[in-house]
């Protein structure tokens, strides 16, 4: 009987990072904030001479031409990319158990529901005495979304599902986040009760924009996906496999 040795070099096995566009939310935060600073600009273009960017709010824009429409573009990205976010957690907290994701994730689709808030109704025209019912939505829309952004990051660094590296990251980011957004509230609602506002608002409220588009890019890169292989690796580097055919 003769026997036959059939030497293969069996493939080691790859390793992928698990992307999808649900799991990954890096690619639609980056592409959504990154859009919706476009808008911004065209606003502040089309304004020039009619809107005060140093003293007058972003939400003067919407009585120029077109700026009504660029900030509700606006505020719909930011949205978008804030339940991409959320999705995102929900879909580590599933995998991993940690349901302490899931408060930072319901709070992430609040901020999207006052951003659509923000877009959606104006605020008074300028020189407008008595504030309206819209005014006010807007405006109080527009506070809670900046103060609800260094919440969510102060929550989720609790959470053993982003790393102890990441963690430490997002609660320094957020603590101070957290800090800067309280001190201009502590100075500018009493103002704001009587009727005026600090002293260079504009200038304030669009760092404040840049910011808040920041630490969604930011939140979403911290809530990247990990490394996984797609299978088990049974042989080490170079080896072979033996068939014996009789």
């Amino acid at each position: 009987m003769v026997i036959m040795a059939a030497t293969t070099v069996l493939p080691r096995p790859t390793t992928v990072a698990a992307r999808h566009p649900v799991r990954d939310a890096r690619t639609w935060v980056v592409g959504c904030s990154t859009v919706a600073l476009g808008p911004m600009v065209v606003v502040h273009i089309a304004g020039q001479g009619i809107v005060d960017p140093v003293a007058q709010p972003i939400s003067h824009y919407a009585f120029v031409p077109t700026g009504y429409q660029m900030i509700l573009l606006g505020s719909v990205l930011l949205a978008i990319a804030s339940i991409a976010i959320a999705t995102t957690m929900i879909g580590r907290a599933r995998r991993s158990g940690d349901v302490r994701l899931g408060l930072p994730a319901v709070l992430l689709v609040s901020f999207a529901v006052a951003m659509l808030l923000v877009g959606l109704v104006p605020t008074d025209p300028p020189g407008t005495t008595v504030l309206t019912w819209g005014a006010t939505v807007h405006r109080w829309s527009a506070a809670y979304a900046f103060a609800v952004l260094p919440v969510i990051g102060l929550l989720a660094c609790r959470c053993e599902a982003l790393g102890a590296r990441s963690r430490a990251q997002l609660w320094a980011l957020s603590l101070a986040v957290c800090i800067g957004t309280a001190v201009v509230f502590a100075i500018h609602l009493p103002l704001a009760v009587q009727g005026s506002h600090i002293p260079l608002f504009g200038l304030v409220e669009r760092v404040g924009f840049v910011v808040m588009v920041a630490f969604l890019v930011v939140l979403a890169g911290m809530l990247r996906p990990t490394a996984t292989a797609v299978g088990p690796d049974p042989f080490p580097a170079g080896a072979t496999a033996r068939t014996l055919v009789g």
